[in-house]
């Protein structure tokens, strides 16, 4: 089985953009996985020199949606499907984050102040 790679050329040097970065895939399960996908979305564009290259970075983040988050893009309007900006709010208004309970160990015991 062989693999298909997508090849970009940068400034002299040729890379794998899907071969070195399988993991960053986006399914829509929730507002922390979706906080993940951001950052790490966010820290390819920094290390590859993306940032101020926002189409690009949106294009590649469109590339790695999957499941419930590739149907909720399918649904978005235009306007937003080619902004960043408005992009990234989207996502985010549509996962908002999950606040897990504190559990025993992360509750403090109360000092009492004298």
């Amino acid at each position: 089985m062989s693999t298909v790679q997508a090849y970009v050329i940068k400034s002299s040097r040729v890379m794998t953009t899907e071969s070195q970065h399988p993991n960053i895939i986006f399914k829509g399960i929730d507002g922390n996985e979706c906080e993940e996908f951001v950052a790490a979305l966010e820290d390819l564009a920094y290390a590859e020199g993306w940032t101020e290259d926002r189409r690009r970075m949106l294009f590649f983040a469109r590339s790695r949606l999957r499941n419930a988050a590739l149907r909720w893009f399918a649904r978005l309007d235009s306007s937003v499907k080619n902004d960043w900006d408005l992009f990234v709010q989207a996502l985010f208004d549509q996962y908002p984050p999950v606040m897990n309970p504190p559990n025993s160990s992360e509750v403090g015991i109360a000092t009492p102040v004298w």
